[in-house]
């Protein structure tokens, strides 16, 4: 949010935009709760969610930042649902498992 820019990762994500404003208008995002996400890789439903580089959502494996998790499988492209904590997300290391 500092740059101006859409987030390009989890740790600077603050949420999911749930409307299309125009020019000044204010824009409206879910930070917890079920929301609606553009998938950018093939997702199986319980996956944890991180942002990608260009603002969908991709699996987050080890050494990303986890924000929500998948509810449903859905393929690369498509429209999923999960559940969403913009406010805490937490870093996923699996190395340490």
């Amino acid at each position: 949010m500092d740059d101006g820019e859409r987030a390009d990762n989890s740790h600077e994500a603050i949420g999911i935009i749930l409307n299309k404003p125009k020019d000044n208008e204010h824009v409206e995002y879910g930070v917890i709760g079920e929301f609606k996400f553009r998938a950018g890789g093939a997702i199986t439903a319980g996956n944890r969610l991180r942002v990608t580089t260009d603002g969908w959502f991709a699996l987050a494996d080890s050494g990303y930042y986890t924000v929500g998790r998948a509810r449903e499988t859905v393929t690369s492209g498509s429209i999923g649902v999960g559940f969403f904590n913009f406010a805490a997300p937490f870093y996923q290391d699996v190395s340490s498992l």
